[in-house]
């Protein structure tokens, strides 16, 4: 009886422990250029700023982990380094017409505060690259006012 409690005890806890992996996950290629989308989407938390942060590379997220991709952000905070965790989740259309590019997934990406288990301070980091700036206003087509005006 010993035996049998033994056994039930341990496939209770290695069920517990693994990480179920799903396989139409493993199939999706990670987002194009994940540096630029978080510097040009993440809204840094109050009190902090992305000057001078830093990117590490992308991973797939794990066990707890928020989304389906993964990457840490390194902010210079006053006395020390401040880490966080990012995530990125595709956004999944809920109808097949889109207006996108073939291949251009949109994302959300939220942050929190790096726990040991992100391992935020273990990675390689980059620099942030800087925001893509807005795009300019179209030019109106309408002729100039005053003098520009053909004489008939």
């Amino acid at each position: 009886m010993k035996g049998v409690a033994a056994l039930l005890i341990t496939g209770l806890l290695a069920g517990c422990s693994s990480n179920a992996i799903d396989s139409n996950a493993l199939a999706a290629a990670p987002p194009a250029n994940h540096r630029q989308r978080v510097a040009d989407q993440l809204s840094p938390p109050v009190g902090v700023s992305l000057a001078g942060a830093q990117i590490s590379s992308l991973s797939r997220s794990v066990g707890g982990q928020l989304g389906d991709w993964a990457t840490c952000l390194k902010v210079n905070a006053p006395g020390k380094a401040r880490y966080f965790a990012v995530f990125l989740t595709e956004i999944v259309a809920v109808t097949p017409a889109t207006t996108e590019k073939a291949g251009d997934k949109r994302y959300t990406i939220e942050a929190r505060e790096s726990v040991l288990s992100d391992r935020c301070e273990l990675a390689v980091y980059d620099p942030l690259p800087a925001k893509t700036p807005p795009p300019k206003p179209a030019k109106s087509r309408e002729p100039a006012s005053g003098g520009d005006r053909q004489k008939q």
